[in-house]
């Protein structure tokens, strides 16, 4: 840790600060400690608080390992590579404590990060098999699930299930919306068919109770609806409402249009301009 910062930064580690663990008090690593001239810090025995930081991201990324172990089914024989995978895109995406546009890695490398090649974790994929250990009828891929990054290459960590080994390989073709497989290991583990059958007719009987159900519903709101047709059809009909206003005969102003009407409908009228300007209708 310490030939590597200094070959990688300008600064150097000066003091250490950990918890009174079995592992951080060895003789090992007192002596590394002394001889690169580190200050070794202790804190107090069950006040965690002390080192605050680094108990929270313990935390954060514990958080982490566990969402990516359960939505990937994935058994928890692969914590160390997903905790692994889960600190290497930590350190690649910025964070509320940091300027905008910086991470963790830029920090510390003093450039940015490439994420080109970033995959979902337990992804399914195949992977190219070298030339050398394939003939010329045998396949040249086989299928694997990316469970990490290489830190010692540029390469996926592939989990073979039919080795049960991690393959590194550069090579790797893969789908992005391929389904995971509802599967508690990356190993190939067939179910048993008596299991199966057992649980088909589990769901089978639910859907059969369940459409009884709904025809027997179906069946309840029928009568429902029937009788409150009859009971409908034997409400008597409601009653118009009549005005209560007096009624009055017109007054004499009436029957005087009534003549005036009468004597205009009892006169002649032309039924064209010329009749009308000719010397019989001068009235007009």
């Amino acid at each position: 840790m310490s030939s590597t910062e200094s070959n990688l930064l300008p600064e150097r580690l000066k003091t250490l600060r950990t918890d009174n663990g079995g592992e951080c008090l060895s003789n090992d690593l007192k002596r590394y400690f002394e001889e690169h001239g580190i200050k070794h810090q202790l804190t107090i025995a069950y006040i965690p608080q002390q080192n605050g930081v680094a108990e929270r991201m313990n935390r954060t990324i514990l958080d982490l390992v566990r969402s990516m172990l359960l939505s990937s089914h994935l058994s928890k024989d692969f914590w160390a590579e997903a905790l692994a995978t889960a600190v290497y895109v930590r350190n690649r995406v910025s964070t509320h404590t940091l300027p905008s546009g910086e991470t963790s890695y830029h920090r510390w490398m003093r450039k940015s990060p490439n994420l080109a090649h970033i995959r979902l974790f337990c992804r399914k994929c195949l992977y190219i098999l070298p030339k050398v250990r394939t003939s010329n009828l045998d396949s040249r891929s086989k299928p694997g699930t990316i469970i990490g990054y290489s830190t010692q290459g540029k390469g996926y960590k592939n989990w073979d299930a039919e080795l049960k080994s991690i393959v590194v390989s550069r090579d790797v073709r893969f789908d992005e919306l391929h389904n995971r497989k509802q599967t508690s290991s990356l190993e190939d583990s067939p179910e048993d068919s008596a299991s199966v059958l057992v649980r088909r007719g589990e769901v089978e009987n639910q859907s059969t109770d369940d459409t009884n159900s709904d025809s027997s519903t179906t069946e309840s709101a029928g009568s429902e609806s029937e009788e409150e047709f009859e009971d409908a059809k034997n409400e008597p009909a409601p009653t118009l409402r009549r005005s209560t206003r007096v009624r009055k005969l017109p007054g004499e102003w009436y029957k005087g249009s009534g003549h005036y009407a009468q004597a205009l409908s009892a006169q002649t009228f032309p039924t064209s301009y010329r009749i009308a300007i000719s010397p019989e209708n001068i009235e007009f």
